[in-house]
C-alpha cells in the first residue's frame, strides 16, 4: 500500500508539473502573438498613438461613406484620420479631423479637403497643400471642403443625361430630315454651291490663260529690255559727246566773247581795202593800150581780175 500511495503522489506532482510548464508555455505564446499584433497594427495605423496631434472641423451635408478611422492624406501623404462625426444643429455633419501636429504649417487658410470614392476600396479625404501667402490654420478651425463624383453621382445624374441625350437624338433626327428633303435649304444650297463651283472653275481657267499671257507679256518686255540696252549704251555716249561738245562751244563762245570788241576794227578795215582794190584793179582792166592785145586764153583783154570777178571764174581747184 505504501509503494502504491508514493506512486500516485510522484504521478500527480508530474502531472502538476506538465500542466504548469503547459500554461506557461500557452502564456507566452500568447503575449507573443500579442506583441507581435501590436507591431503589426502600429505599423498599419494611420496614426501614430505618440505623436503630437491637433484637430481641424469640417462641415458636410451628407456622409457619404465616411467613418471613424478614415485616412486623411496630405497630397497623397498619411496625416491622420477622422475620429468623429456628429449631427449638427443646422442639419449637417461635422467631421473632426485628427491630424499630425508637425503638418500643421503646411495646411493653410486656402487649403481644401476632397472626398475621394474610389469604385474599390473605403473612401478617403485627401487635403491640398495651402500656399505661403495665407495664414495656418490652427487647432479646431474650420478647413473647405470640396466632393469629387463619384459612381453614386453618376447614377443620380444619369435620368437627367439621359433626358439630355433623348432632346440631342430628336434635334438631329429633325436636322437630317431637313438635309434630305430635296425642296429644303440645304438641297436648293448644294444646287447653288455646284453652279458656284462651275463659274470658279471657269474664273480659274480664265486666271490662268490671264497669267500665261502676262508671262508671255513679261517675257517680250523683258526681250525688248535687253535689245534696248545697246541703245541705251549708244544714246549714254552721244549725249557724253554732246555734253563735250556743249563745254567746247563754251569755251569758243568764251574766246569769242573776249575777242568781239577788236573784230569789227579788222572788218572795217577789210573793207576799205577791197574798196580801193577794186579801183585800181577796174583802171587796170579798163586802160586802152592794154585792152588791144590779143589774147588766146578768152580774157576780153583783161590782166587781172577784180576780187568781184573772182567768183565768177570756173578754174578748177588743185588740191
Amino acid at each position: 500500500m505504501s509503494e502504491t500511495s508514493t506512486f500516485r503522489k510522484e504521478r500527480d506532482q508530474r502531472f502538476k508539473r506538465d500542466r504548469r510548464f503547459k500554461q506557461i508555455v500557452s502564456l507566452f505564446i500568447f503575449v507573443s502573438m500579442g506583441l507581435v499584433l501590436g507591431i503589426l497594427w502600429l505599423g498599419n495605423a494611420t496614426s501614430n498613438p505618440f505623436g503630437a496631434k491637433y484637430f481641424l472641423q469640417m462641415e458636410l451635408v451628407h456622409a457619404g461613406g465616411l467613418k471613424k478611422d478614415t485616412p486623411v492624406t496630405l497630397a497623397g501623404i498619411m496625416v491622420g484620420n477622422v475620429s468623429d462625426l456628429q449631427l449638427t444643429d443646422n442639419n449637417k455633419i461635422r467631421v473632426t479631423l485628427c491630424l499630425f501636429k508637425k503638418y500643421m504649417e503646411k495646411i493653410r487658410d486656402d487649403s481644401v479637403v476632397t472626398l475621394i470614392k474610389p469604385y474599390f476600396g473605403r473612401a478617403s479625404l485627401d487635403i491640398s497643400l495651402g500656399s505661403s501667402e495665407t495664414a495656418v490654420l490652427q487647432n479646431n478651425q474650420l478647413i473647405q471642403f470640396d466632393k469629387t463624383n463619384d459612381i453614386n453621382d453618376v447614377f443620380v445624374q444619369l435620368p437627367e443625361t439621359l433626358t439630355h441625350v433623348d432632346t440631342i437624338l430628336a434635334h438631329m433626327k429633325t436636322f437630317t430630315e431637313q438635309l434630305l428633303d430635296p425642296d429644303g435649304h440645304f438641297q436648293k444650297g448644294l444646287l447653288h454651291a455646284d453652279g458656284a463651283l462651275v463659274d470658279l472653275s471657269r474664273m480659274t481657267n480664265q486666271v490662268e490663260k490671264t497669267a500665261l499671257d502676262g508671262q508671255k507679256t513679261l517675257s517680250d518686255a523683258q526681250k525688248t529690255v535687253q535689245l534696248a540696252q545697246p541703245l541705251a549704251e549708244q544714246l549714254r555716249s552721244l549725249l557724253e559727246k554732246g555734253n563735250q561738245m556743249a563745254v567746247d562751244l563754251a569755251k569758243v563762245s568764251e574766246q569769242l566773247a573776249k575777242a568781239s570788241p577788236e573784230i569789227p576794227v579788222f572788218v572795217n578795215h577789210g573793207r576799205d581795202v577791197m574798196q580801193e582794190a577794186e579801183a585800181l584793179m577796174h583802171r587796170v582792166n579798163h586802160f586802152v593800150p592794154l585792152g588791144l592785145l590779143d589774147t588766146k586764153d578768152g580774157s576780153d583783154g583783161r590782166l587781172t581780175y577784180t576780187p568781184r570777178d573772182l567768183p565768177m571764174i570756173q578754174t578748177p581747184i588743185t588740191p
